[in-house]
């Protein structure tokens, strides 16, 4: 992310789980981070839905980006 950080590219990450403090956050160069898990399941379901929770993560993330 250092190399992200000098050339000034905003970094997103997309999570399991986001357990961390804003001042870690930024700490460790992140423009954005999500959790792509929807709602309380078990480790087996969000291991099921892993692939579909991102795609929808990325689609509402790139639809941010395009209103900006």
């Amino acid at each position: 992310m250092a190399s992200a950080k000098k050339n000034h590219i905003p970094v997103a990450a997309f999570c399991g789980v986001v357990d961390i403090s804003i001042a870690s956050q930024e700490e460790l160069g992140l423009n954005y981070a999500v959790s792509i898990v929807q709602g309380v399941s078990s480790l087996d379901q969000a291991l099921l839905s892993s692939y579909d929770n991102l795609v929808q993560a990325t689609y509402n993330f790139a639809k941010i980006l395009k209103t900006e």
